[in-house]
């Protein structure tokens, strides 16, 4: 990997990164269901007219549109609109644990000594993170993302069961699938759904872009890029850098705290992460992120 392609792979956990900022924004300024399906519906415009998908591609997509699009996604920036988000930027990264767990248990992927050592690190710091004063006080939106990151897992394993289909592709055609019953079901459980759109300032609508943009355009096609052109191993840790950008960019412009637990924790889910990441079976890598 020379300096430019390096650099240029950077831009995946930097837009990544300043993305959980944009969520945790929009789904404040709108409804977060509302906010997710707008996501969606803005992705699948642009991208479905250029991406063909197989037929026998058809119903695992639906699949995954429900469980990635519906249930990872939109538990996600539901959890996210109720917390901080350098605290979901941590504990979403329980995916990749969960995605071992449930290939060891769907795929009898063997798990190895290092795995299992790092899945118990993450969830030792998990641990940590609920006896941080936000957490302490309100723990259901932590429980929220960590449903949320357990649905990525699930979607994981749809993903290797449908085989070879185009990442860019499978992105606009879940969220065409989801965004109908994302939006659907925000005006009928979200009261003040229809008044967001004009009462939302220009950061709302400025993160929908960045997220839809920045984060599912421009960071996917990088990413699917690399995945592409080097070792996984290569570009795959590179990811973890997400997360840290996530905590610094939310304590200088959300103003949220560094707590003791909050680092603390957030070190051992990422080192946990890390330990099973370098072993990340292929199926993990043309998921989705936040």
């Amino acid at each position: 990997m020379t300096p430019r392609d390096f650099a240029i792979t950077l831009l995946v956990p930097l837009l990544w990164g300043i993305n959980i900022i944009s969520l945790r924004i929009g789904a404040t300024e709108f409804p977060p269901v509302l906010f997710t399906g707008m996501r969606f519906v803005l992705l699948a415009l642009i991208v479905v007219p250029f991406a063909r998908l197989p037929r026998d591609k058809w119903l695992g997509t639906a699949l995954v549109g429900i469980v990635l699009g519906i249930g990872h996604f939109g538990l996600l920036i539901y959890g996210i609109s109720m917390t901080q988000a350098s605290l979901a930027a941590i504990l979403v990264q329980l995916g990749v644990p969960f995605s071992s767990l449930l290939a060891a248990f769907v795929f009898k992927d063997k798990l190895g000594w290092r795995r299992s050592v790092g899945m118990l690190v993450a969830f030792v710091g998990v641990g940590a993170l609920f006896w941080d004063p936000a957490l302490l006080v309100d723990p259901y939106p932590a429980v929220v993302i960590i449903v949320a990151a357990f649905f990525w897992a699930i979607a994981n394993m749809i993903i290797k069961r449908m085989g070879d289909v185009s990442g860019m592709a499978l992105n606009g055609w879940m969220a065409a699938v989801a965004s109908p019953a994302l939006l659907v079901l925000a005006f009928l459980t979200e009261p003040h759904a229809i008044a967001s759109f004009t009462t939302a300032s220009w950061q709302g609508w400025g993160s929908l872009a960045f997220t839809v943009l920045a984060s599912s355009l421009i960071a996917y096609g990088v990413w699917y890029w690399a995945l592409k052109k080097f070792d996984i191993n290569q570009v795959v840790p590179l990811t973890l850098i997400a997360p840290v950008i996530s905590v610094l960019l939310a304590y200088v412009t959300l103003n949220e705290p560094l707590t003791l637990p909050r680092l603390g924790g957030g070190l051992l889910v990422i080192l946990g992460v890390a330990v099973v990441v370098i072993r990340r079976p292929s199926y993990a890598q043309r998921s989705t992120e936040s």
